[in-house]
């Protein structure tokens, strides 16, 4: 850098008079020896920086603006979406559900309804209304009736109909 402007003795004590009556002395002090241990200390500041943690890290990442911002916003669609979405009264197994013959007969699931879960839910119910018109060894007699003459449902539908 070229340093075309320069001030004479004169000019300087006309235009700063304090400034040029100031004792000319380096008025910073460094203690002995600093320099001689200064790159270490760097070197080791620089060293512990890269050695940060990895929830430092993620911290660090997750507080800056152009992450925290959509994750928050993606936690408050989920929580809004599980508190308006999710009624908890809609699942409840202890309801009783009434399938009348006609839905039964028109499901598509005919086939792969288990006779003994039928029977075991026939039991139930039988036994809670009229205990004593039939006894569970009736029920199961008449369920090893229809598996030992392989007997097949659609045969029983159309036989009651």
């Amino acid at each position: 850098m070229n340093n075309d402007f320069k001030y004479d003795d004169d000019e300087l004590r006309k235009d700063a008079p304090k400034l040029f009556g100031m004792e000319k002395k380096n008025p910073f002090e460094v203690p002995d020896g600093f320099f001689d241990s200064f790159s270490s200390k760097i070197q080791d500041k620089i060293a512990a920086e890269k050695k940060q943690s990895v929830w430092s890290l993620i911290y660090q990442n997750i507080t800056r603006p152009k992450v925290a911002i959509p994750v928050l916003a993606s936690v408050c669609i989920i929580v809004v979406g599980i508190k308006f979405l999710y009624t908890p009264g809609s699942i409840n197994r202890n309801d009783e559900v009434a399938i009348t013959y006609n839905d039964l007969s028109q499901s598509a699931y005919l086939d792969d309804i288990d006779e003994s879960v039928l029977t075991d839910a026939l039991n139930q119910t039988t036994s809670t209304v009229n205990s004593d018109s039939k006894t569970e060894s009736d029920s199961y007699r008449i369920e090893n009736y229809l598996i030992e003459n392989n007997i097949d449902v659609t045969d029983l539908e159309n036989e009651l109909n």
